[in-house]
């Protein structure tokens, strides 16, 4: 099944439940005079917009961007190892440079919790109490 096939299906059902809930969910404001039938149109095209967008959204959350097969793309400012335009192709593949380093005070989180499991103050699967973490 074709991408947008797969969007369509989840965007049209939740704008449609988005657009039929709105008025329970944000119901209109007790103040003021009410809009004009000319500004019906606007706010209703207005409501479907923002139903529809909503629902795009969460397609784009269940599916992701999608990328066709074969298109070469990267970060936009370069690559450490110099690739021209952020791009990074193998004829293989895709790769991928990771680095991995440790928060600041992690060093301390270990010793801690390293000292807590030498005083026999951690569970059976080595976690400490909630007191003990404190």
């Amino acid at each position: 099944m074709k991408t947008r096939t797969k969007a369509t299906i989840i965007t049209v059902p939740v704008a449609v439940v988005a657009f039929l809930l709105s008025p329970i969910l944000f119901p209109p404001a007790e103040v003021g005079a009410g809009p004009t039938s000319a500004q019906i149109p606007l706010l209703v095209l207005l409501g479907v917009g923002d139903a529809v967008l909503l629902g795009l959204g969460v397609s784009f959350l269940v599916f992701g961007y999608p990328v066709p097969p074969g298109t070469p793309h990267g970060h936009p400012h370069g690559h450490p190892h110099g690739h021209p335009h952020g791009m990074c192709s193998e004829a293989a593949g895709v790769r991928v440079d990771w680095q991995m380093r440790p928060a600041p005070r992690t060093e301390g989180f270990f010793e801690s919790v390293w000292g807590l499991a030498q005083d026999g103050e951690t569970d059976q699967s080595g976690r400490p109490g909630l007191l003990q973490a404190a």
